[in-house]
């Protein structure tokens, strides 16, 4: 890939951006190219070095993580298309972890609490239940 060029087509006229940019770290981000299949990630590029070079990323997972370390990305993926509304349902999904340190996606093994940014949290509480 030329040093500079971002690696996604040309966009003319009203065909609009389908692409998102997500910042993992200094001098690293992702792009997620969202194509016709919204069911899961689209093709993905890595950059470590601010943008001058792009690696082509992973769709498919790389194995698993049980955490989610600093910095990185989270995304869905459908894994099971509800069969009465395959187009626009999704019966079963799972999250994914970009990692911030090369880009691939992993699935989160376990669950892992998420809370929201006012939510107290301990280790006998997490998310601030009690």
């Amino acid at each position: 890939m030329a040093p500079g060029r971002v690696p996604l087509p040309d966009v003319m006229g009203d065909l609009g951006i389908t692409a998102g940019l997500h910042v993992l770290g200094a001098g690293r981000a992702v792009i997620i190219d969202q194509h016709q299949d919204w069911s899961r990630p689209g093709p993905t590029w890595f950059t470590r070095d601010g943008g001058r070079t792009w690696t082509p990323g992973t769709q498919k997972p790389q194995g698993t993580t049980a955490t989610v370390p600093a910095g990185a990305l989270l995304v869905g993926e459908c894994v099971e298309l509800d069969a009465s509304d395959p187009a626009n349902t999704c019966a079963r999904n799972r999250l994914l972890v970009v990692m911030p340190d090369i880009g691939e996606h992993r699935v989160l093994a376990g669950r892992v609490p998420v809370c929201g940014t006012g939510a107290r949290r301990s280790a006998a509480a997490p998310c601030g239940r009690e």
